[in-house]
């Protein structure tokens, strides 16, 4: 372990920096992680994931409880009719963002967007992992990051 990366005394995981992301929801890279978990992703490539998610995932509008379940291991997300996630609002763009599973996790990354993607109130600018509860904002939409436990989608 070199002497920036830490292991958090609450949740016990493996972090770089000054906060862990999983506590305090801080910006922190995959990168900072110790490499690049997901290989050469860049924003708007094709390469996707193969791994099939072990854990169903939602974006949960916050005002109305409507769930927009992850069906794939790569979910786009944008007011283009082809994205997984159809947001039609002129503060979506096409492409908008997408949602990544790999190595157990859920990322979120902004597609270099004209409005950008939150995670926790902040503009993100590298691929992000999601919790359960993180609050997401793309254009003027507002979601809760939510994973299916037994037969419900209740915030953990």
């Amino acid at each position: 372990m070199s002497s920036t990366e830490a292991i958090c005394d609450i949740c016990g995981r493996m972090y770089t920096g000054q906060r862990c992301i999983r506590c305090t929801q801080n910006s922190i890279s995959l990168t900072n992680f110790g490499g690049d978990t997901l290989g050469a992703v860049e924003p708007g490539s094709l390469a996707a994931p193969v791994e099939k998610p072990s854990v169903e995932a939602a974006l949960k509008v916050t005002t109305t409880g409507e769930l927009h379940i992850i069906t794939t291991p790569l979910c786009m997300v944008g007011k283009a009719a082809s994205n997984q996630i159809v947001l039609a609002s002129d503060t979506v763009s096409d492409q908008h963002a997408r949602i990544i599973y790999a190595g157990g996790e859920y990322s979120v990354e902004d597609l270099g967007s004209s409005g950008g993607t939150f995670l926790n109130g902040q503009k993100i600018a590298d691929l992000e992992v999601l919790f359960d509860g993180d609050h997401v904002r793309i254009g003027d939409f507002r979601f809760y990051f939510v994973k299916k436990t037994h037969d419900d989608w209740s915030i953990e």
